[in-house]
């Protein structure tokens, strides 16, 4: 998702790197020896097809992997860094963290995080494990976006899960980059999140071309995806897990356009 291979810019990364369900900021590792290996299951909905795919984190520590069927980034506290690794190209390219690149403005980097969690006052049982629901509201990426999780305290390696979450979130707040409110913590066991797409003007749009392309979006149905935790393990992981491999090759952070602006979303075509 985050390559120049597939035409994304520095921006759609840290879009990926934050908001993979929101595991980049909620699923976690601790402080203790032990490691947690969460596998997930995605389907998400798209106004042109759907797609299902297996998402697997894997944290200890102060590191985290998240894994994709296209990537895998890591993000490293302690360093300060994320690492962005192709697999298909044999290469990775690493961005600071919290995000400070050149180019993009602490605003732009803050519509990541531009949601307010409440609690709804319901509780499930999902993998055997109590959780607590949560509901988000807000813009990512000037994008109107909602979302729903179960959080739980007793699921294997809550607890390594919270103590990464608060380092995270604590690295955020002395960044000028603030973190989402009112945050649950937790295993997330299931979550849905629900994007409708309001596509920025690009650069050389006429005020009635950017007023034609979100009229257009505004018809389009939303992104849904939804995401349910099929197995949690507690156990060590080698250093390795959490470094490119050796023999990939380091390449420059893809260069953003000129606006710091993603591309619009599949389906949403500039209008003439």
């Amino acid at each position: 998702m985050a390559n120049t291979r597939h035409g994304k810019s520095y921006l759609t990364v840290l879009v990926m790197a934050a908001a993979l369900g929101l595991t980049s900021l909620l699923v976690a590792g601790g402080r203790a020896s032990a490691g947690v290996v969460i596998t997930e299951r995605e389907t998400t909905q798209y106004p042109g097809g759907k797609r299902t795919e297996t998402i697997r984190m894997m944290v200890q520590g102060n590191k985290q992997r998240t894994v994709t069927s296209r990537t895998a980034i890591v993000t490293d506290l302690d360093r300060g860094i994320t690492l962005v690794i192709d697999p298909a190209t044999r290469s990775y390219f690493e961005t600071p963290f919290p995000p400070h690149s050149e180019g993009i403005s602490p605003a732009a980097v803050n519509s990541l995080y531009g949601l307010t969690f409440r609690p709804t006052g319901k509780t499930r049982k999902l993998l055997g494990f109590t959780c607590d629901e949560y509901e988000a509201k807000g813009t990512v990426m000037g994008n109107r976006t909602r979302v729903v999780g179960c959080f739980s305290k007793s699921a294997p390696g809550a607890s390594e899960i919270v103590a990464f979450q608060r380092t995270m979130s604590e690295k955020l707040n002395a960044s000028a980059i603030k973190p989402a409110k009112n945050a649950p913590t937790g295993v997330p066991l299931s979550s849905r999140s629900t994007t409708w797409a309001s596509p920025p003007p690009l650069p050389g749009m006429s005020p009635a071309q950017a007023a034609a392309m979100q009229k257009q979006a505004a018809k389009s149905p939303p992104v849904v995806s939804d995401t349910v935790v099929t197995a949690i393990a507690v156990k060590h992981l080698p250093p390795s897990t959490f470094e490119a491999p050796a023999s990939y090759t380091r390449r420059s952070m893809p260069a953003m356009g000129p606006t710091g602006v993603p591309m619009p979303p599949p389906g949403v075509k500039v209008p003439e």
